[in-house]
């Protein structure tokens, strides 16, 4: 008990550097440390805000533990049936195609033999979840899982990049028969790495997710590789001649510069360099060039983490980076973009230094903009989970009144497969993304505006309940509506 609390007198102290932008939440439950662990959020009851699932360990002791977000930084764990799990990776989604969140994860399971597992959990609405898939697999010692439709039939299908506990590194495809039942795809053939990340997302602006991986190839880490692997929309994938430097690390994808393409964003070393902070430029066709004109700080991959979301509420993805420095030290560092995708270090985001942890941005009180969930081990050697709120205003009024904007969205809240905008401005700038809790775009949609009569309806049929933000940007303004979809 004194541990913890001088943990938190000292997060506290510390958290007093922050800016004015974020400021530290103490939560009613002491979060559980994240420590080789991950965290991923959803609305798992259906109560319109998100709740947060963390795994890891505390003194090599591993926990698996799901918080009940009853709003005002209250955290209620909840009974769950779990496995403890190390050297995870864990990803919420609807993979029975009933509208509510269930749980895919991977890891080391704490027991004797120390066994990897791939599990899956359904959701039955409430927050109950039952257990679906248990396997002992080769499941990866250190791999990615990420959930996405690759074949187009409206479910959600699973991709896993590591390397097996016998010591072979792999992609692997898991195709989904719409109940949430996953069967290996024998005739997938791709090249996996190890020590690296795994990003599903349309690259080449086809309307397709794409495959993304970046890590080693070989067991020492000293031949990094990049894989990128075109979707032909059925789920067939073929790899670019697009020429990517790989290394160990951190990647994240986002619209950087604002041209409406993904870019990449790598944290980690190439080879056997020093650790680097590296962005991708992105053509449009998935054509990469390394961009030149930032200097960020690197820090080693399998010290830290990266979140790359809006930190200072002006609608670009800032960046953020925690963990082990070239110097051997611990250290945080916030970027702030101006929209063009020039970097500038921002002082007055300060957090305090860490190694060995995860980082989630995600709207905890439901305002409109990011908050930031993180935790690993301290420089004082204490294990941690905190919450940061976000206090900065948004550039584009979010939740305004029809009188203000004269923007309709109907109906909403919504349990029907479609949503109807009104009243937009027509202009060939006209753009309408729709956007979760945890600030990711979920869905893009392409205006033909000489089609329009002040009004579009969207498909939102593949959207779990909770809370999301629909982003309409016109000629001159940009506005951000809340939008709750039902199971």
């Amino acid at each position: 008990m004194k541990k913890l609390s001088f943990l938190t007198l000292t997060l506290i102290s510390i958290s007093s550097l922050c800016a004015q932008n974020f400021s530290q939440t103490v939560p009613s439950t002491l979060l559980k440390s994240v420590f080789r662990g991950d965290m991923d959020v959803a609305d798992i009851d259906g109560d319109q805000d998100l709740d947060v699932l963390v795994t890891g360990a505390v003194e090599d002791v591993p926990h698996t533990t799901l918080y009940r977000n009853d709003g005002n930084s209250i955290f209620k764990v909840v009974p769950a049936p779990f496995n403890f799990i190390v050297d995870s990776d864990i990803e919420f989604g609807d993979i029975d195609g009933d509208g509510d969140a269930d749980l895919v994860m991977i890891g080391k399971k704490f027991s004797f033999n120390g066994d990897y597992v791939f599990e899956v959990y359904t959701n039955d609405g409430t927050g109950s979840f039952s257990l679906l898939t248990s396997k002992n697999l080769n499941i990866p010692e250190q791999g990615n899982l990420k959930l996405g439709d690759v074949d187009n039939d409206n479910d959600l299908d699973l991709i896993i990049n590591g390397i097996t506990t016998g010591e072979d590194i792999f992609l692997r495809f898991f195709i989904n028969d719409s109940d949430g039942n996953f069967q290996l795809d024998t005739n997938s053939n791709l090249a996996g790495t190890r020590a690296g990340s795994l990003i599903l997302a349309d690259m080449n602006n086809d309307g397709s997710d794409d495959i993304f991986v970046i890590g080693s190839s070989d067991l020492e880490l000293l031949n990094g590789v990049a894989y990128l692997y075109l979707n032909d929309g059925q789920g067939n994938f073929q790899e670019s001649d697009s020429i990517i430097d790989g290394g160990a690390g951190v990647a994240k994808a986002a619209d950087i510069d604002g041209d409406d393409d993904l870019d990449i964003i790598f944290s980690g070393k190439y080879n056997s360099g020093q650790p680097t902070t590296s962005i991708l430029l992105n053509d449009g066709l998935g054509e990469f060039t390394r961009d030149l004109s930032n200097n960020l700080d690197g820090l080693y991959w399998d010290d830290g983490d990266m979140a790359v979301f809006d930190a200072n509420n002006d609608q670009h993805p800032d960046i953020f980076l925690g963990g082990m420095s070239s110097f051997g030290i611990n250290a945080s560092y916030m970027y702030i973009n101006d929209g063009s995708g020039n970097f500038s270090k921002s002082p007055e985001m300060f957090f305090f230094d860490f190694n060995s942890g995860k980082f989630l941005p995600f709207d905890f009180d439901n305002d409109g903009d990011q908050d930031l969930m993180f935790g690993g081990v301290s420089t004082f050697g204490m294990y941690f989970t905190q919450l940061f709120m976000n206090n900065g205003t948004t550039t584009s009024s979010v939740n305004p009144s029809p009188v203000e904007d004269g923007i309709s969205i109907y109906p909403n809240p919504s349990s029907t497969n479609f949503i109807t905008i009104n009243r937009l401005e027509l202009s060939e700038d006209l753009k309408i993304s729709i956007i979760d809790g945890k600030g990711q775009t979920v869905t893009d949609i392409k205006i033909d505006t000489t089609s329009l009569s002040e009004k579009v309806d969207i498909d939102v049929t593949h959207l779990i309940g909770g809370i999301y933000f629909i982003k309409i940007e016109e000629s001159n303004r940009v506005i951000m509506e809340k939008f709750v979809r039902q199971n």
